[in-house]
């Protein structure tokens, strides 16, 4: 902010906000003992009462059993201050100022000034997914945590191919339905469906959880058996059998993407794993129903 008391606004604002959403967690910041803007603007517009104040608070004292001359260091730098707001003086020019620049060690990190803006820390004891949930829903807050700006990086990453991915699959398919017809277009989608399921199922007993590379893979490798599988159909529609050049790229497909599978490196082993196996799936679907498909083709 442009000043400590607007920093110490916003700080106590996101204390607020936190603790109203999280009622369990914990937090400190140097809002809670140092001035907000909008408390020094309460005692602002009090300023002609609070000679009253004072005099009505000494006898509230002195009535309730305690000594108000035992609060004389209280009551003169009360005066004090309702002194230095007359005179355009307030917290922000002299006292906070001044107990910053008292500040040593490593407290005088809690609050500072660099460059004309002003700055506070506060800490908040959070789990990893509630500080990403409060950075999704307060536009200017900013995470440090490198592993959690990552995994949120990555996940808006995941949710844009997913979407991207699936709506091009969806076209892709639509299209072979009208161009094919609902049967045999219906044939063509089916195999590399029942590969993709099975690849998937695979990789997730053989790898565990699976990865945006693996969804990567995935899409590759269902655009590579829908290519396949068009080929083959069309084939066994003439009484025919796998073309030579399905097998024929099929096999340099599988070298490749095996070499990949194979890589120490788990991206690229993911990548390639999932293609390998959604493609060779397919075709070895496609092969054992080659008979079951030629009779009902040519019908």
């Amino acid at each position: 902010g442009f000043s400590y008391l607007d920093v110490f606004e916003s700080e106590a604002r996101l204390m607020s906000f936190i603790k109203k959403k999280f009622p369990e967690s914990n937090g400190f910041g140097v809002s809670e003992f140092l001035p907000t803007r909008s408390q020094v603007e309460v005692i602002e517009r009090m300023e002609t009462d609070l000679d009253r104040f004072f005099d009505l608070l000494k006898v509230t004292f002195d009535e309730g059993g305690y000594e108000s001359e035992e609060f004389g260091d209280f009551f003169t730098a009360a005066t004090s201050y309702v002194e230095g707001l007359r005179s355009g003086k307030g917290m922000v020019g002299t006292d906070i100022q001044e107990f910053a620049d008292r500040l040593a060690g490593p407290m005088a990190g809690v609050i500072g000034e660099f460059g004309g803006r002003f700055w506070s820390l506060c800490s908040i004891d959070l789990s990893v997914e509630q500080a990403l949930e409060i950075s999704d829903s307060q536009e200017n807050a900013t995470l440090f945590s490198q592993l959690s700006f990552l995994n949120k990086t990555l996940n808006s990453h995941r949710e844009a191919l997913l979407f991207f991915g699936a709506f091009s699959m969806l076209l892709v398919i639509g299209t072979i339905l009208i161009v094919f017809g609902w049967r045999k277009g219906g044939l063509i989608v089916l195999f590399p469906i029942a590969g993709g399921g099975l690849a998937i199922g695979i990789c997730s007993f053989l790898f565990g959880e699976l990865n945006m590379f693996h969804l990567v893979g995935c899409f590759l490798g269902g655009a590579i058996s829908l290519d396949y599988a068009l080929f083959t159909i069309e084939s066994y529609s003439r009484k025919g059998m796998i073309p030579h050049s399905v097998w024929l790229s099929a096999g340099t497909t599988s070298a490749s993407f095996l070499a990949l599978g194979l890589s120490s490196i788990p991206v690229v082993q993911s990548l390639g794993s999932m293609v390998v196996l959604l493609a060779g799936i397919t075709l070895l679907l496609l092969h054992v129903s080659s008979t079951y498909l030629s009779k009902k083709l040519s019908e």
